[in-house]
């Protein structure tokens, strides 16, 4: 496997994935993940991130409730809940630039509002802005709810359903890791979209209050792939003047991370190097 080592830890009951520098580095990259996935869909990418640029420090967490990471509170999450626990545990010592995947993009967008003043850039890769009948859809299908333990195990086959409708050709391996990261969530897995729906708005208010560099993608298979141009004109409409839009292949689905680790990897890399550090 490529790229340098990883090193896995807890601070608190946050896991989180690091590589790059441990000392002295001139950035942090912090990495939100999707509903009901875990750091594990980027370790690939920060395994190359890191090799092009060793001297930032790549961070991917587990949200409260999801992979490693425990909730440390009861009830239905919040976006805003979520984003201040991982800011602490992450201890972003450095400008930090946000990279957001789909319910992580949503993570990142609080943290650039609320510490404007340490955030250097931000990535959205599949940003939820939703129309108010995606809100109801969220809030109300049966996709996007738990799935009851079934004696028999038929909720496994279920939620593999689930899994692989959402691109073709996915690997066994992934689906299987994406199928053991939903049970695991429990019921975060449903108050996970929930959250979603309900930071709706302010994200909507979040992209127009953003004015540090910002990076709009997503891949031509992604189910978010029609909001990428919307997201980009929120940003603009705030009076962001440096905003770009820079679309993965076509055939990149929500699970991109996994699938086309080089074509992400060189998206963020060629971002932080040329709109974060200057570099030439």
């Amino acid at each position: 496997r490529r790229g340098m080592a990883l090193r896995r830890r807890f601070v608190g009951s946050t896991f989180m994935v690091e590589a790059g520098a441990v000392e002295n580095a001139r950035l942090t990259v912090l990495f939100f993940h999707q509903t009901a996935s875990s750091s594990d869909q980027f370790e690939k990418v920060i395994r190359i991130c890191s090799v092009a640029l060793p001297h930032v420090r790549w961070v991917a967490l587990d949200t409260p409730g999801f992979g490693q990471s425990c909730p440390e509170f009861s009830g239905q999450p919040s976006i805003d809940a979520w984003a201040r626990q991982l800011w602490s545990a992450a201890d972003v010592t450095t400008a930090a630039v946000l990279v957001g995947h789909h319910t992580g993009a949503l993570t990142a967008a609080r943290l650039a509002v609320i510490f404007k003043n340490k955030v250097a850039g931000i990535v959205l890769h599949g940003p939820p802005l939703l129309r108010p009948e995606q809100v109801d859809l969220i809030r109300s299908a049966e996709a996007f709810q738990d799935i009851p333990l079934a004696p028999d195990g038929s909720h496994l086959g279920t939620m593999w359903t689930r899994i692989s409708g959402k691109a073709e050709h996915l690997p066994l391996d992934l689906i299987q890791r994406e199928v053991e990261l939903s049970f695991r969530a429990g019921t975060h897995y449903g108050r996970g979209f929930r959250a979603v729906a309900n930071g709706s708005e302010r994200f909507r208010l979040d992209l127009q209050e953003i004015q540090t560099p910002a990076l709009v993608t997503a891949g031509g298979q992604d189910s978010l792939r029609s909001t990428v141009e919307p997201a980009a004109e929120e940003l603009a409409s705030g009076g962001n003047a440096f905003c770009r839009v820079a679309l993965l292949p076509e055939d990149a689905s929500a699970f991109a991370n996994d699938t086309h680790p080089d074509d992400v990897a060189h998206l963020i890399q060629e971002f932080i190097q040329f709109h974060v550090l200057e570099e030439p």
